[in-house]
């Protein structure tokens, strides 16, 4: 927003529905090929609940992200920093005691609840970023969300570029 204090508050709620939006999608994707996922995966049906509920931490993971990125954006490393160490932290211990309490039970409550962790504490930072109050029409959404749809397409496809042309290396190192 360049220094702009109503700007950067209008990329911040653009970013939030943005967020929402995905989040949203991915939950959606999750819960109409389920079952395919589940036979593909696991080789029967059994799972298609829990491959069901896996696309809630596709929601909340979409919504943390976002919040990462004002956090990002707005330059407040220090509190990334520390976001990430409070969300690894606190959800080594629940995944722990999900997995001594459930066992195998434990996977798919642990992957949400570090979904959830993260989200509340990603939360608990952003609410300290100082945002102007803004009015942001769906027309405006919509037009900014081209911007951060781009640029997130491009984040992700350098990713996967960077990915597939580190895995022939990656593999040429292990042992024959």
């Amino acid at each position: 927003a360049d220094g702009d204090p109503e700007g950067m508050a209008r990329a911040a709620r653009i970013l939030e529905r943005v967020s929402w939006a995905i989040g949203l999608l991915g939950w959606l994707l999750a819960l109409a090929f389920a079952r395919p996922l589940s036979i593909w995966l696991f080789g029967s049906a059994d799972q298609t609940i829990a491959v069901s509920l896996l696309g809630a931490a596709l929601l909340i993971n979409a919504l943390a992200s976002g919040q990462q990125a004002l956090l990002q954006g707005t330059r407040r490393i220090g509190d990334i920093a520390r976001m990430n160490v409070a969300s690894v932290l606190i959800s080594t211990v629940v995944s722990l005691a999900l997995f001594a309490t459930l066992g195998n039970g434990g996977i798919l409550p642990s992957l949400i609840s570090a979904a959830l962790i993260n989200w509340l504490v990603s939360s608990w930072f952003a609410r300290r970023v100082d945002l102007a109050p803004v009015s942001v029409s769906w027309r405006d959404t919509l037009s900014g969300a081209g911007n951060f749809l781009t640029l997130g397409f491009a984040f992700m496809w350098s990713g996967v570029m960077a990915a597939a042309l580190d895995a022939p290396v990656a593999r040429s190192s292990l042992p024959h």
